[in-house]
């Protein structure tokens, strides 16, 4: 199995476990709950670590995808010894086995999005069971990932690429592809570098003198002879006159010319009579 993707992709990805409640005798601080380690065993045996948090009723939650129907033994342990009334039993329903293809997932955000922007899509697993939720997202830019869970099983995700272009969006549900996963989703916008090169074009466009000094424009030619080129600038008046243009060194050429307006002034170059582009 090889993942192969394209040069320079970047990838961002955040996981959200969803949880079975479950009270633990006594009161548990923080700092009690940072010293437990829990593990889940499965009924045909497989075991697998859980994680713990606290819930918004208080009570501690065990942060697992049941992927088997049927009596599970959660054991929790301070250094390595059980706490009092571990092991303790869950039974898992048919309707709490995590089912991907249950996971409902609304929004635009995953078919096209904008830069330096955030894309917000909605996921619902109230009726997929329980299951940990991963999400990753893969293209020019890292798309930076913010998850706003609302404890009823609905989540907002919400992304901000930086560059334009195409983002794979992986989601899984009990590590399973939601419907329609992964999504290709069309970013379209200003990139990073574009809006720095777009700045320092503007910048560098029109070079500011004052009237009455002399004006020097360079640019490079090589392989060719002087007498070929000629030059002409107009004011913002529309006056038009012919421009001195002396060769600086091999290929390297200048234009001279003294304006006597104020304004931008358009230098024309021609080879041959014929224009020079940009020139």
């Amino acid at each position: 199995f090889a993942k192969i993707t394209g040069e320079g992709r970047k990838r961002n990805q955040i996981s959200v476990g969803s949880c079975s409640e479950v009270t633990l005798p006594g009161v548990v601080s923080d700092n009690d709950l940072r010293s437990l380690n829990a593990s889940i065993q499965a009924p045909s045996g497989l075991e697998e670590p859980c994680f713990l948090k606290r819930m918004p009723t208080g009570n501690i939650g065990i942060s697992f995808t049941p992927r088997e129907i049927g009596e599970h033994t959660v054991s929790v342990k301070r250094l390595g010894k059980h706490i009092a009334n571990s092991p303790f039993k869950v039974n898992v329903c048919e309707r709490e086995v995590g089912d991907a293809k249950k996971v409902l997932v609304t929004g635009n955000a995953l078919k096209e999005g904008k830069t330096h922007q955030d894309n917000v899509f909605s996921i619902d697993t109230r009726n997929a069971g329980y299951g940990g939720l991963s999400l990753s997202i893969e293209g020019p830019s890292k798309a930076e990932i913010q998850c706003t869970d609302k404890d009823d099983g609905t989540l907002n995700i919400a992304y901000k690429p930086t560059e334009p272009g195409y983002y794979i969006v992986n989601l899984k549900f009990a590590d399973h592809h939601v419907t329609g996963s992964p999504f290709t989703v069309k970013v379209s916008g200003e990139g990073t570098n574009r809006q720095r090169e777009k700045i320092q074009r503007q910048r560098e466009a029109v070079p500011i003198t004052e009237v009455g000094s002399q004006c020097k424009l360079t640019f490079k030619m090589p392989g060719i002879t002087s007498f070929d080129l000629s030059a002409t600038v107009t004011s913002p008046g529309g006056v038009s006159e012919d421009a001195e243009i002396q060769e600086i060194e091999d290929g390297l050429y200048a234009v001279h010319f003294i304006p006597k307006e104020l304004g931008v002034h358009t230098v024309s170059v021609k080879y041959k009579q014929i224009h020079i582009p940009g020139k």
